[in-house]
């Protein structure tokens, strides 16, 4: 009988230790499925991060060959820019000598003009002065014509 108490006292301790084994099994066993669950996740979330981080380099891509682009256009753009200035100022200079022209033409005109008034004012001038010698020599006319009709009388 003294052995029972021992086997009974050694039988606790085992199933003490055996149920501390089953514990440590069930820990380990729950343990092994959290990290293969979370081994699964961090694969899976690698695998997401893979993809975003080529879905954002394809995106980068994109948008650097955008940037590219509107660079380039802006470029093309300040050129057409630079041109477009170029030309207006050609123009301005252009229209600038063709005001000085048309204004040196008026000038010109407004002084031949000014020539043609005097011109025709002498010519009106020397018309005046023909009526009055056509009138002196009808007159001069008219004087002879009696003084020859007074010396054919006188002769007669």
């Amino acid at each position: 009988m003294t052995q029972t108490p021992s086997n009974n006292g050694n039988s606790s301790r085992l199933d003490r230790i055996e149920a501390i084994l089953e514990r440590t099994v069930e820990d380990t066993s729950e343990l092994r499925s959290a990290l293969t669950q979370l081994t699964a996740q961090t694969v899976a979330d690698r695998e997401a991060d893979r993809q975003d981080k080529n879905e954002l380099r394809s995106a980068l891509t994109q948008l650097t060959g955008r940037v590219n682009n509107l660079v380039e256009r802006m470029g093309r753009y300040q050129e057409e820019t630079a041109f477009n200035n170029s030309e207006l100022v050609r123009g301005q200079a252009m229209m600038t000598d063709l005001i000085r022209q048309l204004t040196l033409r008026q000038i010109q005109s407004d002084e031949r003009q000014m020539q043609l008034e005097q011109t025709q004012a002498q010519i009106v001038q020397t018309q005046e002065q023909m009526r009055e010698m056509q009138a002196s020599i009808l007159a001069a006319q008219e004087r002879q014509e009696r003084i020859l009709d007074y010396l054919i009388r006188r002769s007669e």
